[in-house]
């Protein structure tokens, strides 16, 4: 138990280990009973063990060790110098060192480097107890978002042992809860997946003393996080979608049972995770000098991490993997080196375009609501009902049916779709602008609620996300602003923290959509000018209305607005913000996290305008469609001119086109593979398919489109900003155009940056 020296319950080493092996227990166990070190003695003596290991490690493997910064963040490359290096891979490493010191940025990686041949970047991230969560994931979300610049995702692997292993889950979490892509290849070595109790393994391998220190360490590093959010616990959260992971741990692990629980919560989620325990060693035993069983550990690491990625060289002279292991040794030493480039899918198989039955009988409920509720519920309020009457009145048809909210979990009160039966929801109540109303998913509503799921404290999910999902109250997002446009690091709004109660704020805000309508903003505000670009802003949730926020006007644009355009959420409000009080409670996500968030809510807000395109589109190539097929001139239908014919087939292509787009987009969401490039691809496309049909559909219908007697002239003028908002056709043009540049230098061909993975 806790209080117990291992002495007293701890049996021999086994003889199978080795020498070195059983030595080093004897000299852990004489050591304990030296005490606790206090960190300012201990952090250097841990820098110079780790530095005179590492010089040991050098005269047998050849690297290079080079200090740098990625994205602000201080870093160790630790680089092959001999044999073939893959420079098309790279790992992440997470050191290990109780989130307090830095125990292994050299020792963990200086044979991982010579033996995979690839370059490990350590992340030497913030430490606790000065810096607690979210810092330290914080510090490797910024330098992997950085080498996701020049690597394709599944070119990149993450891995850490100890406190790095803690670490590299949540930072799978963090991933994912941003939407970005997942490494190719994940590495847990000695990690506790469970920061709220304590794991069996602790209570049965630790000293009093060891636990304290473990425990104390523990605390320091969660600080005022709650330690079963699934962002810092990840063993409580949702863990389908993890790249391949290697579990690796030893019988005498303090960590063994962390080690162990999350490797069996990633197989129950469908992934794959390999379980490897070593007999008899002790917690990270690879940090063992000259041990053998060292050695087979690093290379067992370097061995699944490589044969995991993109590419692997097999390229050290002393080291055999997978399907090699039968070649002869090469003349004099070693065997031979050989490039092993394996197809991304290893076993063929047909692309299956049908959609899941339940996805389609959602799908069909959704259509025939809108058909049969919402389109004629259009007409009854032009026809001067009462708005609030006859929203009250669908949702109260709606959500005893299940038709209520459908992308929030179930647990939440919501339809809990995944990102498939969504897009096809999407892509039906589009059809009518009552329609997403009417399900409680319209915008900005939607996007904030998925971000305060993600993102909220307990508190922030009991006083604005229920209400949200009730469909009680709306929510503006006050983003953009006139001096930055497009540029959204170029907010100059600010926020300054007065003590520890309160955020004071100001600054100014343009095109607030939906602010006349809110109960409620999120306001993104400057908290520290100094910090990395992208980590300079902070998301603050502000309850309206509130006289620090001012709307100065709704912005007339060129879009044809009824009296209730402004009762809906139409309208694009101008904003003075002047000193602002927000409580430090109402800081969403923590300091430095806006921007991240912020994109995080856009890209799913770019997918809900296209998905609602589609709708928009197919009801008006329908309405085009029965209009030729109704009306005849100079003696022949319209519907035979071939002319018109052509007409409607470019209409019918762009939208197949688009269902695609947004279907493929769907099945990476429903993967966690990487879809920035597809997202930006389809935001431009779908906002000119539509604008192309719609108009189509005015030409068809002649001077009766161009009037407003039909729904089209109005759409027409709104579906404008569609280039313009979430950002402009020419900003996700630039980047799609990096992408095939970056493709083409990586990988020999543009086809990764074009759909590539079709293939």
């Amino acid at each position: 138990m806790p209080g117990k020296e291992p002495a007293a319950h701890m049996p021999p080493a086994p003889e199978t280990l080795s020498a070195e092996a059983r030595a080093h227990l004897a000299a852990a166990v004489a050591m304990d009973a030296g005490g606790p070190i206090d960190l300012p003695t201990m952090r250097p003596f841990v820098e110079q063990i780790q530095v005179m290991v590492g010089a040991e490690q050098r005269k047998v493997h050849a690297v290079s060790v080079t200090d740098d910064v990625i994205a602000g963040v201080p870093v160790r490359r630790i680089a092959p110098t001999s044999g073939m290096v893959d420079r098309s891979c790279v790992l992440l490493n997470l050191h290990g060192g109780g989130f307090a010191t830095d125990s292994g940025s050299l020792t963990e990686n200086i044979p991982v480097a010579a033996l995979s041949g690839l370059e490990v970047v350590a992340v030497l991230y913030r430490l606790a107890p000065e810096h607690p969560f979210p810092a330290a994931v914080d510090d490797a979300l910024a330098v992997y978002r950085a080498l996701l610049a020049d690597h394709d995702p599944r070119d990149i692997g993450v891995y850490g042992t100890s406190a790095g292993a803690v670490i590299g889950p949540q930072l799978m979490m963090r991933l994912k809860a941003e939407s970005l892509p997942l490494p190719g290849v994940l590495g847990v070595f000695s990690g506790e997946p469970d920061l709220v109790g304590t794991a069996d393994s602790l209570s049965i391998f630790a000293t009093a003393a060891e636990a304290k220190v473990l425990t104390d360490a523990k605390w320091a590093y969660v600080g005022a996080a709650d330690p079963r959010d699934s962002l810092v616990s990840p063993i409580y959260g949702d863990l389908t979608g993890f790249p391949p992971t290697l579990c690796l741990s030893s019988g005498r692990d303090i960590l063994l049972s962390g080690t162990i629980n999350l490797c069996r919560a990633l197989n129950d989620a469908g992934g794959d995770a390999e379980l490897v325990v070593y007999d008899g060693l002790p917690h990270a035993f690879w940090s063992i000098m000259l041990a053998p069983e060292s050695d087979d550990a690093f290379r067992r690491m370097s061995s699944f991490l490589t044969r995991h990625l993109g590419r692997r060289w097999i390229c050290h002279p002393c080291v055999r993997f997978g399907p090699e292991d039968s070649l002869p040794p090469s003349k004099g030493k070693g065997y031979r080196v050989t490039r092993v480039q394996p197809p991304r899918r290893i076993t063929p198989m047909a692309i299956d375009f049908e959609i899941p039955p339940e996805a389609k009988a959602v799908r069909e409920r959704v259509r025939q609501w809108v058909q049969d509720e919402c389109i004629p519920a259009e007409k009854a309020l032009a026809e001067g009902r009462d708005y609030k009457e006859l929203l009250a009145e669908l949702r109260g048809k709606a959500r005893p049916q299940g038709l209520w909210c459908p992308f929030i979990p179930t647990e939440y009160g919501g339809m809990g779709l995944g990102p498939l039966a969504n897009a096809l929801v999407q892509m039906e109540l589009g059809a009518s602008h009552l329609g997403a109303l009417s399900m409680n998913s319209q915008g900005p509503d939607d996007a904030t609620m998925l971000t305060l799921l993600a993102h909220g404290t307990d508190y922030q999910k009991e006083k604005f996300l229920k209400p949200l999902l009730d469909g009680e109250k709306r929510v503006c997002y006050s983003m953009t602003e006139k001096a930055a446009g497009a540029d959204a690091t170029g907010m100059q709004t600010r926020a300054v923290k007065q003590g520890n109660e309160n955020y004071l704020l100001n600054g100014e805000k343009w095109f607030s959509s939906a602010a006349s309508a809110a109960d409620m903003a999120l306001v993104m505000a400057m908290t520290d000018p100094e910090a990395p670009r992208h980590q300079r802003y902070s998301t603050f949730i502000v309850e309206l209305p509130n006289p620090g926020y001012i709307i100065k006007r709704d912005i007339p644009t060129m879009g044809i607005e009824g009296p209730l355009a402004k009762v809906m959420g139409g309208g694009h409000s101008e904003i003075e913000i002047k000193d602002l009080e927000v409580p430090a409670e109402n800081l969403l996500g923590g300091e430095g996290r806006g921007f991240d968030m912020g994109q995080h809510r856009l890209a799913y807000g770019r997918l809900r305008h296209g998905m609602h395109n589609v709708a928009m589109a197919q009801r008006a190539l329908d309405m085009a469609a029965a209009r030729v097929t109704s009306r005849s001139t100079f003696g022949r239908p319209l519907s035979e001119r071939q002319g018109v014919q052509f007409m409607l087939a470019d209409c019918a292509s762009e939208l197949y086109m688009a269902r695609l787009m947004l279907l493929h987009i769907a099945y990476k969401a429903e993967k966690g593979l990487d879809m920035r490039q597809e997202n930006s691809i389809a935001k431009v496309f779908l906002a000119h398919m539509v604008h192309k049909v719609v108009d189509t559909a005015i030409q068809l219908h002649g001077a009766l489109g161009y009037s407003l007697d039909t729904p089209l002239a109005a759409w027409y003028t709104h579906i404008r900003a569609q280039r313009l908002v979430d950002g402009p056709d020419e900003v996700h043009r630039w980047t799609v155009g990096r992408n095939v540049i970056k493709a083409y230098q990586a990988h020999g061909t543009t086809a990764f940056a074009a759909g590539g993975d079709l293939l």
